[in-house]
């Protein structure tokens, strides 16, 4: 968990809570959380966030999620940031908007320390026209950005968009590679499309 506030107190609360958790003592648990997220740990505000979400310790109440990933994407957390843009994205919370969805998708995966999964977001709205243009370069920027922290779905999608030349020249080598990459991290189509391949070669 990132955070901002590095204060003894607080980071003894988001130990007691990862304690608390793996104990199953959810409520004993969110409260420990909630001091640090009080206290402006932002990764603490993200985490209450997914609390309320999910229900977990707390009633479920999706205007509070929204709530806490507000406070902690407004201290820059990207785990926020691509909380605010699915929220945005699904209605949850909030009135849909795919633009704003894409807003926050880009600030997550922008960020100093960016989320992977917002580049993977932002690749499918590129794909589709979600929120944005349809823009093939974007969509392969954003999974190979995604694939650069190990994301072995963005891999396995470059090995599929490279081997069918979906928006780029059809490269066997380059899919290759990609399925190679996602199949080492136990990614099961991918192993299967490598077998296929080699077999083929």
């Amino acid at each position: 968990m990132a955070g901002k506030d590095t204060s003894a107190f607080d980071k003894m609360a988001v130990n007691q809570y990862k304690q608390l958790l793996l104990r199953g003592r959810y409520r004993e648990a969110v409260q420990w959380l909630q001091k640090a997220a009080d206290h402006g740990r932002s990764s603490a505000q993200f985490n209450l966030g997914v609390c309320y979400a999910q229900g977990i310790g707390v009633r479920q109440d999706d205007a509070r999620a929204l709530a806490w990933y507000r406070k902690a994407a407004a201290q820059g957390d990207a785990y926020a940031e691509e909380a605010l843009g699915t929220c945005y994205m699904q209605g949850t919370g909030v009135e849909q908007n795919a633009e704003e969805a894409v807003s926050w998708y880009h600030r997550a995966a922008d960020n100093t320390q960016p989320y992977p999964k917002a580049m993977h977001e932002l690749a499918k709205c590129y794909e589709n026209g979600t929120g944005t243009d349809k823009d093939a370069a974007k969509r392969i920027y954003y999974l190979k950005a995604a694939a650069g922290y190990s994301d072995a779905e963005a891999q396995y999608e470059l090995g599929c968009i490279y081997e069918t030349g979906d928006g780029v020249a059809a490269d066997l080598k380059e899919a290759l590679m990609w399925y190679e990459e996602a199949a080492e991290r136990g990614h099961e189509k991918a192993g299967e499309a490598l077998a296929r391949l080699q077999k083929s070669n």
